[in-house]
Parts: structure tokens; sequence; C-alpha cells
């Protein structure tokens, strides 16, 4: 009493608005509508990162950058990237994407790895983490952009700007291919010349130098000793060849 009689009476206490108890039912409808559009919801902090580092661990740089033999064309990711990005831009759900860029793929590689993607899409996860279990198909950059994607939401963006990275790496490939050609046929052609020299032309030699009994620099006698190895013992090179890439039974 005494503290209204010094303040003044206190303000009439404010209801709480209608919208206010409806907030998180609104924002519960608009992340659903947003995955119904096809942009996954922002997944949790560090889960797509775990699972790269699961797929990484105990591997070399180069291992977690590169892979031989890279199990899909580039071209066939890239056309499964502009597919994706052209559905998530016209506001199509995320697993009917999946299904038309499946029915769209002839790779079977590629068609198996989005079949697993709609699977994990379909079971809650985000797209990045779906994703993140191919390391094979998908490069490091191309999963990194992904994350981004969970927390920017612009997935649409990303996709856009990753195919432009296919397409540009393709290009490069494209061009050291074309530069590498003229060396490769000089260099088969020049290791073809040395073998017929060494199995038909080096041999008659030795036999006239044999004849003329002529003292013959060290390099010559080295080549010439190395020749003759070969063609006595061509068949052990074979074999030193061929052992390696017989399969090994496994017990």
């Amino acid at each position: 009493v005494l503290r209204e009689a010094l303040e003044g009476p206190l303000p009439p206490a404010i209801p709480p608005s209608p919208e206010s108890d409806l907030g998180s039912g609104k924002r519960s409808r608009l992340r659903r509508a947003k995955k119904d559009s096809g942009t996954p919801a922002p997944a949790p902090s560090g889960r797509a990162a775990t699972i790269d580092e699961e797929e990484n661990a105990g591997k070399k740089w180069y291992q977690r950058q590169y892979h031989v033999g890279r199990s899909v064309p580039l071209d066939v990711l890239l056309t499964f990237t502009q597919q994706l990005g052209s559905f998530v831009e016209a506001g199509i759900p995320m697993v009917e994407g999946l299904d038309i860029a499946l029915e769209e793929t002839v790779d079977p590689t590629m068609r198996t790895t989005i079949i697993d993607i709609r699977g994990s899409v379909e079971r809650g996860a985000s797209f990045a983490d779906a994703v993140a279990r191919h390391n094979r198909v998908f490069p490091a950059f191309y999963r990194a952009m992904l994350r981004s994607a969970d927390f920017t939401g612009n997935l649409n963006e990303v996709l856009a700007q990753a195919a432009v990275y296919l397409e540009r790496d393709i290009a490069a490939r494209k061009q050291v291919k074309s530069a590498l050609t003229y060396p490769i046929v000089v260099v088969c052609v020049a290791i073809v010349a040395v073998i017929l020299m060494a199995a038909f032309v080096l041999p008659r030699f030795a036999d006239l130098y044999k004849t003329v009994n002529a003292k013959l620099p060290l390099p010559t006698r080295m080549l010439l000793s190395v020749t003759d190895f070969f063609n006595s013992y061509w068949w052990l090179l074979f074999l030193c060849l061929v052992s390696p890439a017989r399969p090994t039974r496994q017990r």
C-alpha cells in the first residue's frame, strides 16, 4: 500500500496474445511447409561433420580429397545436380525430386546412390547427411557446400553453384587430356622403338663386335648385357608383371 501511494497504481497486466500462444504452432507449420517445398530444415549442428569425420578417420589427406577410380563419372553427377537444383527451385519436394532424378539416371552406381539418399531423407535425415554417406560419389567440396545449405536454407543456390564447379572441373580435365595426348603418343612410340632395337637390332651388332674382337666402352657393354638378359629371360619379366595382377584366394 505504501508503494502504491508513493509510485502510483501498478499498470494492469497485459493478457497473453493469441498469436503468441500460436507462435510455436506457426513455426512448426512453417518448418513442415519448408520441408514439403523441398528445402530441408536446418540439421542439428555438427551432425554432417561428424559423419564425414567417421568416414575419413584413419585416411590421409589425399585419400580424403581424391579417390582413384571414382565410381560415378563427373558428367553423371553434373546432370543429377542440375536436375535436383531445378526441382528444388520449382518447389518440388525432395523425395519426389529424387524419384524423378532416379528415373532419368542410367548409371547403375548413381541409381543405387540415389535410392540410398532417398531412403535416408524419408527416414528424417537431411540431404547433406544422406549425401555424406557416399564420399566416393560426391567430392569433398560438394559435401561441404551441402552442409552450408543445411544452415542457410538456400539449397537451390548451392546446387547451382556446385553445378558450375563441376562444369569447370570437367572442362579442365578435358583440356588436360587434350594437352597430354601428343606427349603420351610420342612416349609410346619411343618405348616401342627401344623395344624393337633391343630385341632385333642390338643383338646383330653384338655378334658383329664379337667377330672383330673389338673393345667396347662400358656403357655399350652394359646396354648389350641388358639386351641379352631381356632376350634370354623375357618370360621371367612376364611372370613378374602377371603375378601381382592374379587375385589372391581368401581362406
